[in-house]
């Protein structure tokens, strides 16, 4: 268990993990070659990592880069299920801010990322050249229908100077055989900023009534 310095409060016996079970089956040989010479299945070689262009290869890889505010770990304890915004101060990087060794920060794209139906997107690291430490998204996959900025939880061993506009990661953008029954509608949409857990907003919370 990470938590980047934080002071966290977890009670005994709640829910840590979840795991999805897929009915289908694995795709057999001449299934995977039929796929193959259809072009859905392609095999080619690995996308160079991140120098400091828009895209990347191809316009199937973008990079993003910070937004105009980060929210700095205060040192108050984050509780399991409830609202911990007063945990964090928020800070202003439109001009150039150091950000202090191992301190917890979270972060937000400048960009608002909104994907179509019939594509998703795998957020991914820069390489070590943009800034050595851990810059994690809170989510690694965007899925249809996601409308907002992406949200960053990051922490420096050496500390850095950041500001608005600095690039921050990268999504490789996937094309999907058909358009998914469910698109993303959820508690995070059309969310502004460096934004924290929104789990105690859940009605399926351990401890809350359901309506």
């Amino acid at each position: 268990m990470r938590t980047f310095d934080t002071s966290c409060e977890m009670p005994e016996g709640v829910p840590m993990v979840q795991a999805y079970w897929s009915a289908s089956l694995p795709a057999s040989r001449a299934e995977l070659e039929s796929l193959i010479k259809s072009g859905k299945v392609t095999f080619g070689q690995p996308v160079p990592e991140n120098d400091g262009r828009h895209y990347v290869d191809e316009p199937h890889s973008l990079m993003l880069r910070l937004g105009g505010r980060v929210r700095a770990y205060n040192g108050k304890i984050l509780r399991y299920g409830a609202n911990n915004d007063d945990c964090f101060d928020e800070m202003n990087i439109d001009d150039l801010q150091y950000l202090a060794p191992n301190r917890f920060y979270i972060a937000h794209t400048e960009e608002v990322v909104e994907m179509p139906p019939d594509y998703a997107g795998v957020l991914r690291r820069l390489p070590a050249d943009f800034g050595y430490g851990y810059i994690d998204p809170n989510s690694v996959l965007v899925i249809p229908g996601s409308s907002h900025p992406i949200v960053l939880e990051m922490q420096f061993p050496q500390g850095r100077t950041v500001r608005r506009g600095s690039p921050i990661c990268r999504m490789d953008l996937h094309q999907l055989d058909q358009d998914p029954e469910r698109k993303y509608s959820g508690r995070y949409q059309n969310q502004r900023g460096p934004q924290t857990s929104l789990s105690h907003l859940d009605r399926h919370f351990p401890g809350k009534a359901s309506k």
